[in-house]
């Protein structure tokens, strides 16, 4: 699936069943609602609807990203749920496009940033952030106009009739991959192929 598509569903888990992840090998007072999870939270919400609004390269998106940066600064982060949340609020950080790299970041150690910050969830036992984490690198990557590691990311061409699989470093191996719960390469590339079948049935309806 692709990026878009897999972030929606992994956001869409993270609201349904937030915090259940963390239950089973954490103590309750770990994922309890801290002051600083609250604000997160808020934070986060806020980001969602803003971006699903087009209004992610807005002053407000910036002050928020300044915010996070704050707290990860501050070590205040108090669960792997706030890093999780936190670690998607950096990950928005707006492209500023050229012609020669799609990808190009305002701030790409934002998305370096949310590498660790997911990892560091996932370790803890958020189960989700592990794809996250191989985007965010992927995309720190991808910004600076090297090539991805997990594969994670692939886009619509300019005309509209064909997926584009970037890039992806061929010596990074597949058990990297599955360290974060991220399937093997050939998945990740059957997966590209199969959605380009689907879009090649919808232009010839």
């Amino acid at each position: 699936m692709s990026y878009l598509f897999r972030l929606n569903y992994v956001l869409l888990i993270v609201l349904l069943f937030s915090g259940q992840a963390l239950s089973a090998s954490h103590p309750t007072s770990e994922i309890a609602d801290s002051p600083v999870l609250v604000e997160i939270k808020n934070l986060f919400e806020e980001d969602q609807s803003a971006t699903l609004a087009g209004h992610g390269n807005s002053e407000a998106a910036f002050l928020r990203r300044q915010r996070i940066l704050e707290l990860v600064a501050q070590g205040q982060i108090d669960s792997a749920e706030g890093l999780f949340y936190a670690a998607i609020m950096l990950q928005h950080t707006p492209k500023v496009p050229t012609p020669d790299n799609p990808y190009k970041s305002q701030s790409p150690e934002n998305h370096l940033l949310a590498f660790y910050l997911s990892k560091t969830a996932y370790e803890r036992g958020f189960e989700i952030a592990g794809w996250y984490a191989g985007a965010a690198m992927d995309r720190y990557l991808l910004s600076q106009g090297k090539a991805q590691r997990y594969g994670t990311h692939w886009r619509l061409n300019a005309e509209g009739n064909r997926y584009i699989h970037d890039p992806v470093a061929p010596d990074f191996p597949d058990t990297e991959r599955a360290k974060l719960g991220i399937e093997p390469l050939a998945d990740i590339k059957k997966i590209v192929a199969e959605e380009n079948q689907k879009l090649q049935q919808q232009l010839n309806q």
